[in-house]
């Protein structure tokens, strides 16, 4: 096919967008000056190839053969005639259609969702400059669909911290008006308590009550006992942290924890204490809010062991999210948590122990400290595979006190 004459367009050497650079530079012409350029050419080629086959015929024939010679020439342009006709479907097919069922399939793939699928541009005509825009076009769906699909990320992210937020507010709101009722309860009951309890100290004092009597009033004083202890758990939950922060070695914290609980808990001995305690960064925190925190830890796993088992304390330098820290784990191999009821396990008042048992507020105080401190508190646990409670706190940043 020989090309045309004209020289390229200057301000389209460039690529446009959608282009592909790699294409094979085409000069502008349009698709029918093509084809009729190619046909002009064919055609001026045809005729002159006929008028030669006609000298020569009528030069090369016998005299007695000339009146015959017209009947010899029409197989010639039946065949010249064929010949272009052929060239010319196969022209308008390379030029016309072929680049159309391109484009039809492409347009059928990108409405599937092929978003990636591009056509080639062959030449700078017509069909060219509508592949070329094709693939523009596709590209910037493409690109949308990028951009959409990061936004929609994105705002899947801000609706679950909005979500998360939410949580916590509430629960913020939740803990701080129970906070403000158990402080209220506790002052209230405190005071008749403290005259309760001096009066059976004045009654126990008496020589003359029967054992039967004295032992009522045993049971009584412990009972009484039993309400001193929730309402100081109420006050230790409503009252302000202590603001105070040193730095704290969270392994001598686990080891003064476990030596306070050796001699004041009583069926320890059916217990196996098992301790991994590896060094890791110092933490900034208050030291007897985080000492309350280990040994509510430990005394809720030893409550779950009630007929023996095996309390696993360990430490370890743990990163979260980035940000370096250390990690304290609780474990034991009691009857473990529903998953059902550990989303509940920090919320007040919420105890699976039997009544009289405990207050359901030692894990929410935990919950509280580890806050306090910027940490976070975790559990794992399955139905009858025990329970571990995870916390990590942050390691304390060069130069703070």
């Amino acid at each position: 096919m020989k090309p045309s004459a004209e020289k390229p367009i200057e301000e389209e050497s460039a690529p446009e967008a959608g282009e592909d650079p790699t294409a094979p530079a085409g000069r502008s012409i349009s698709v029918v000056g093509e084809i009729v350029l190619n046909m002009s050419i064919l055609m001026v080629a045809a005729i002159i190839l006929i008028v030669v086959l006609v000298n020569w015929t009528y030069a090369a024939l016998p005299e007695e053969y000339l009146d015959y010679a017209a009947y010899i020439l029409i197989p010639y342009i039946f065949l010249f005639s064929l010949t272009v006709a052929l060239f010319g479907w196969r022209l308008i097919s390379m030029v016309i259609v072929r680049p159309l069922n391109v484009l039809s399939d492409a347009t059928k793939a990108v409405a599937a969702g092929d978003l990636e699928r591009r056509v080639p541009v062959i030449a700078d005509n017509e069909i060219g400059r509508l592949a070329r825009s094709f693939n523009d076009m596709t590209e910037r769906l493409a690109e949308g669909r990028r951009q959409l699909e990061a936004n929609l990320s994105e705002m899947q992210e801000l609706n679950e911290d909005l979500a998360q937020t939410q949580r916590e507010l509430l629960s913020s709101e939740k803990l701080a008006s129970v906070g403000r009722l158990a402080a209220g309860v506790a002052h209230e009951i405190g005071n008749p308590l403290a005259a309760i309890a001096g009066y059976l100290d004045l009654l126990t004092r008496r020589s003359h009550l029967q054992e039967p009597d004295r032992e009522m009033l045993e049971r009584v004083r412990s009972e009484a006992d039993r309400i001193h202890e929730i309402i100081r758990e109420l006050l230790d939950y409503s009252r302000p942290q202590d603001a105070s922060r040193v730095l704290i070695d969270l392994n001598e914290s686990v080891h003064s924890a476990l030596t306070l609980i050796a001699c004041g808990h009583k069926g320890l001995d059916r217990i196996e204490v098992v301790t991994d305690l590896q060094g890791g960064p110092r933490v900034l925190g208050n030291r007897s809010s985080l000492q309350q925190l280990i040994m509510n830890l430990i005394i809720n796993a030893l409550q779950a062991m009630a007929d023996g088992g095996k309390l696993t304390l360990a430490t370890r330098p743990a990163e979260l999210e980035g940000c370096p820290g250390i990690e304290l784990v609780v474990a034991d191999t009691g009857p473990g948590i529903a998953p059902e009821i550990q989303e509940r396990v920090f919320d007040p008042f919420f105890t699976t122990k039997e009544p009289g048992q405990g207050t359901g507020l030692g894990l929410s105080i935990c919950l509280r400290i580890v806050e306090n401190m910027k940490g976070k508190i975790g559990i794992e646990s399955r139905s009858g595979e025990g329970a571990a409670f995870r916390v990590w706190l942050p390691a304390a940043e060069a130069g703070e006190v």
